[in-house]
């Protein structure tokens, strides 16, 4: 860029009024310029990795965009891994997520408007949908949110979903949030809006009804009545991680006559050598189990599955042999576990791991009376 300047500055052609606009077109290798005509706009492009060309006695600056970071190739999507489908997700650059988007979506009907969020830290946010498939009212209410939306600084999509979502107060998600190109384009196709945040792989979807949450992309390259199979067995699998732990406290404490005789004498005598009351055993378990499947997470990836898993075990069988709870409660609570995994979507997943313990405890107390 300054080659040309330092070396060609005589051999432009005839003016065409502006000085800046015959080294624009004549002197400057770059398609990507854009003329400013205040400090602020030079400022924000300098912030956006710019470079501003200012030409004494032109009351205009060009902002020539020469932005060389580094950024994240494409990888296998970690919280959403398929066996079969695309392998490939969005990264934290802006312009190559909408590259993967585009790239799978070829339809000129695709719009993408751009907003600028953030009084300190000014974020780039585009929001996608299809013409002609897209509620109009849908996208005006996501300009009108996002246009509402003033704080200092927009770090991540979660930012937006606090803001955006319908009800603040409510414990389920209500927005749909994915880093897999195919699901935002088949979300897309299915006429609802997708919102994209610079700096965060994560792509918002809008409306995020709960059933959106329990579909798994995969289930669209399986045959019909598999997927079918698969969604019904997820729904129960999610009823269980939510209700099992406070329904087996609620039988057990209040209502033994659910209970066959011998199983009853089981659980009885098991119980006999404990020293807590079941929602005591409950919560002890419940709480342990959370601890170790947050420290998994938090290790690093070679030993935290493993520390988890095997923690998980000898804490069970130490507790059962210390007689601090009975073998049904450890079976119970490592149902609850594994089904908590089904969920293809983390947000609804902990959203059950939040409700899980004040269903317990209404368990606990009233039993099924509450």
């Amino acid at each position: 860029m300054i080659k040309p300047l330092m070396y060609n500055p005589r051999r432009l052609p005839p003016s065409r009024g502006s000085l800046l606009k015959d080294i624009i077109c004549c002197l400057i290798p770059l398609d990507n310029v854009k003329q400013c005509t205040d400090m602020h706009q030079l400022l924000d492009q300098i912030l956006q990795g710019a470079a501003c060309l200012l030409i004494q006695g032109e009351r205009q600056g060009a902002a020539l965009k020469i932005v060389g970071y580094k950024s994240r190739t494409p990888e296998e999507p970690m919280t959403e891994a398929v066996i079969q489908g695309p392998q490939e997700g969005f990264t934290e650059c802006l312009d190559t997520t909408i590259s993967l988007l585009r790239r799978g979506l070829k339809t000129p009907n695709l719009a993408l408007e751009r907003f600028i969020l953030g009084r300190v830290n000014q974020a780039k946010i585009i929001v996608a949908y299809i013409k002609g498939l897209a509620s109009p009212q849908l996208v005006e209410e996501v300009r009108k949110r996002l246009q509402r939306i003033d704080m200092d600084a927009i770090l991540e999509s979660n930012y937006l979903e606090e803001l955006i979502r319908d009800d603040p107060l409510s414990p389920f998600p209500q927005i749909l949030a994915t880093e897999r190109p195919d699901r935002v384009i088949g979300g897309l196709l299915e006429g609802r809006v997708a919102i994209f945040t610079e700096n965060t792989p994560f792509a918002l979807i809008v409306p995020g009804e709960l059933i959106s949450h329990v579909q798994s992309s995969e289930d669209f390259y399986h045959h019909t009545f598999l997927s079918s199979f698969i969604r019904l067995m997820r729904w129960g699998a999610l009823a269980v991680s939510l209700l099992l732990p406070g329904v087996y406290v609620a039988i057990v404490s209040y209502h033994q006559e659910m209970i066959p005789l011998r199983l009853l004498l089981d659980i009885a005598s098991s119980s006999e050598a404990v020293p807590f009351p079941n929602i005591v055993e409950a919560l002890l378990m419940e709480v342990s189990f959370e601890i170790l499947r947050e420290a998994g997470v938090r290790l690093p990836r070679a030993v935290g599955q493993a520390v988890s898993i095997v923690g998980a075990l000898v804490i069970g069988e130490a507790a059962v042999t210390a007689g601090i709870v009975s073998p049904q409660m450890v079976i119970v609570v490592a149902m609850t576990g594994i089904t908590s995994f089904i969920s293809p979507s983390f947000a609804l997943a902990t959203s059950i791991r939040v409700l899980r313990f004040p269903i317990l405890l209404f368990g606990g107390f009233w039993g099924f009376s509450a």
